[in-house]
């Protein structure tokens, strides 16, 4: 007869890190849609996480389970090309460090830092972190702000062509 360990776990929901999704300068919409990526930074694999108007705060890790052990992973913010939203481009670097406790139980460390290695948030609270990383995008109603000057030029080109038209035409007018 032998025994077989199989280890205990945490789930997602008990690591409890939340993507907050946060949208400036117009409320949301129907079609909005934002699109983050998870890389395993240990692994070399990534998955796609998203918020949309009915769900702009979600658990990162809602479908993983952490046994014992150190995990690595960049959080990002998959940037559009649009002349109208100004996309956070904040990358968080968090690491998750899963130990038995003094009473054999599993308990999780998250520790989130910016690209630059500045800690944003730490915890060592033991199930139910509830951690949350924030991403703010911000919609501009003009084109100026992103530096797609065209839409400016457009107009401006537009008044002053008129306005060289009309001083012609009173020019040729007084001719008469």
């Amino acid at each position: 007869f032998e025994n077989t360990y199989i280890p205990g776990h945490l789930t997602g929901d008990e690591i409890g890190l939340y993507l907050n999704k946060v949208l400036k300068g117009r409320d949301w919409n129907s079609k909005d849609v934002f699109k983050f990526t998870l890389t395993d930074t240990d692994n070399n694999t990534s998955k796609e996480i998203q918020t949309d108007t009915n769900h702009r705060s979600v658990n990162i890790f809602a479908e993983e389970k952490f046994i014992e052990g150190e995990y690595h992973y960049e959080l990002k913010e998959q940037i559009e090309n649009s002349s109208k939203m100004l996309y956070d481009d904040s990358v968080y670097n968090i690491t998750i460090f899963v130990a038995k406790d003094d009473n054999d139980a599993l308990v999780a460390k998250v520790t989130v830092a910016d690209a630059e290695g500045k800690i944003v948030t730490e915890t060592e609270t033991a199930q139910q972190c509830n951690v949350q990383v924030e991403f703010v995008n911000t919609y501009i109603p003009y084109s100026v702000a992103t530096g797609d000057n065209f839409a400016v030029f457009r107009w401006a080109s537009l008044f002053i062509l008129s306005g060289i038209a009309l001083v012609w035409l009173r020019k040729k007018a007084y001719r008469c």
